[in-house]
């Protein structure tokens, strides 16, 4: 198989597993209950032991039931401090999975784990968390509601979840997503309270009606009607209170959701369509996208050039004809974008806007720098092999393989994609040290890159960059390097870094760049991004679904 065919076949490995791939395993064991270990291989960072320790202890403290032991340890777990001045205190910041290898193709995590304990006590245990962490999520969550800190209201959910402060934060969190027009993410936050029997008792039926009008305003009636059915079972006689008026809910789950949409007033449920914008690669966060239809255009509106020099386009329909000849798919890697009126697409070395309507080039990404394909075919000595000429590698690399420089995102505002990607020729860049010693070179630019973001309303302005040697706008992202096109969602920004030999997800403000969080994913100290040409031409970059 050649290099191409093993290049596609691993970007699909890669999207499915994320940044699981490239390292070295890392041996575990884990402790499992009675105190058998086992142990298990994994590229991903084990817990460290004494997380895992606790966990198992929290563990024998319920099934003996001492309540008051176990709710200190799985509080003490999540409650971890958000910035730690020592290693240990950072461990304890950290997610982990917990290594099941008796679950494929699915890994708990350490903290998710601990939240799940702690909702499956009886009601002592619950009074107990209460008791023990319940004044701190009161006091944490009046400070974010005075302050109006967003960000603040999820540290107490993600921290005190199965307190009454807890519950509360996560309840207004949900109506925050609504009102700012984010269904699906106010969805995820009052399904997650409808796992716990407590704050459904507290919060439904108005929870579960909530609930359902998110599903429908994301498209997803069927998840509507089964939040409505829900209740049915549990209070078949529930009211609720709009407009201050008593409402009795529907006698008929047949009729679940026309009662709804008259509840929440008339022309509420929106037909669905497909998109008629496509904001990033495959079209939606799921990478299943759908657009709505129209009829097969024969004839084209417009054409604009994706290569800027004769040569350019000379040499891309020979290494075209090469592939059909092999019979291999000449499907291009470069991923144009449709947002609002605009069409934006990447060259070999650019990004243009065109005008939608009129196919004229608006304007291009970088501006700073001279177009220079003219100059990448002047004074040149041509290799005598039409294979090593390094055009013909970068132009191959460009139109076909290479997956991160190809792939953008959009929230609408901004367009986002990678920039300062070099060749990926999988060499080991070396460098010649102090008494004649060569050496790997540290500083090749193969192994850092740039995210940037850039304005569409001010025809391309430059908002933000993250990366590079020193991070620019945001230091502590110096020296990474960015796998793919990042993937904003629910107003913030996730992309897939390598940094100081771990892959890590990174989340960023997605108007400022600023680093909001990060969780480490995988360990690739023995295969540097530099070296590893396959991966570095497959990339990777998060995806989201229900």
């Amino acid at each position: 198989m050649n290099d191409r065919k093993c290049a596609r076949n691993w970007l699909l490995l890669v999207l499915t597993c994320a940044a699981g791939l490239g390292g070295r395993p890392a041996a575990a064991q884990i402790e499992r209950p009675g105190g058998d270990v086992e142990q298990v291989t994994s590229i991903f960072p084990p817990a460290p032991r004494a997380l895992r320790q606790q966990l198992a202890r929290a563990r024998k403290a319920l099934e003996e039931q001492r309540y008051d032991e176990a709710v200190d340890r799985l509080g003490q777990l999540l409650a971890s401090p958000q910035t730690g001045v020592d290693k240990a205190e950072q461990a304890a910041e950290q997610d982990y999975f917990l290594g099941d290898s008796n679950e494929p193709g699915t890994q708990v995590s350490l903290k998710s784990e601990a939240q799940r304990l702690l909702g499956a006590m009886p009601p002592k245990g619950r009074e107990l968390y209460e008791l023990k962490f319940g004044a701190d999520a009161r006091q944490w969550l009046e400070s974010a509601m005075e302050r109006q800190d967003v960000e603040e209201l999820v540290e107490v959910t993600r921290r005190y979840f199965h307190t009454n402060a807890g519950y509360e934060a996560t309840m207004l969190l949900g109506r925050y997503h609504l009102d700012q027009g984010q269904p699906l993410a106010a969805a995820l936050r009052f399904q997650l309270l409808l796992t716990s029997p407590h704050a459904t008792a507290a919060y439904d039926p108005e929870l579960s009606v909530l609930l359902a009008t998110c599903w429908l305003l994301a498209g997803m009636p069927d998840r509507a009607r089964e939040a409505l059915a829900g209740i049915k079972q549990r209070s078949p006689d529930a009211a609720i209170r709009v407009g201050g008026q008593r409402v009795a809910i529907f006698a008929d789950e047949r009729e679940s959701l026309g009662w709804l949409a008259n509840v929440m007033g008339a022309g509420f449920i929106a037909s669905s369509v497909g998109a008629t914008e496509w904001t990033m690669f495959r079209g939606a966060a799921s990478r299943n996208g759908e657009s709505a239809a129209g009829l097969p255009l024969l004839t084209p509106r417009w054409l604009v050039r994706t290569a800027n020099h004769p040569t350019d386009e000379s040499l891309i329909r020979q290494q075209r004809q090469v592939f059909v000849d092999q019979g291999i798919p000449t499907l291009p890697g470069l991923h144009p974008l449709a947002v609002s009126h605009m069409v934006l697409m990447r060259t070999p070395r650019r990004l243009i806007a065109v005008d939608l309507e009129t196919g004229k080039r608006t304007w291009d990404f970088p501006w700073m720098e001279a177009p220079d394909e003219e100059s990448l075919h002047q004074d040149r000595v041509r290799p005598l092999r039409h294979d090593q000429d390094p055009r013909v590698i970068e132009l191959q690399q460009r139109v076909w393989d290479d997956a991160p420089y190809g792939q953008m995102s959009s929230d609408g505002r901004y367009v986002f994609l990678l920039w300062g990607l070099t060749a990926n020729t999988g060499q080991t860049p070396v460098i010649v040290q102090p008494g004649g010693r060569i050496g790997p070179n540290t500083k090749d630019a193969s192994r850092i890159n740039k995210l940037v973001a850039l304005d569409l309303k001010a025809e391309g302005k430059l908002r933000w960059i993250v990366g590079d040697e020193d991070g620019t706008d945001e230091p502590q992202l110096a020296g990474a390097f960015f796998l793919g096109a990042p993937l904003p969602l629910m107003g913030q920004l996730y992309v897939l870094a390598e940094q100081a030999g771990q892959i890590r997800l990174v989340v960023l403000d997605i108007d400022t760049g600023a680093l909001q969080w990060s969780q480490q994913l995988a360990h690739v100290e023995m295969r540097d991004i530099s070296v590893d040409s396959l991966r570095r031409a497959a990339g990777a970059s998060p995806s989201f679904s229900n």
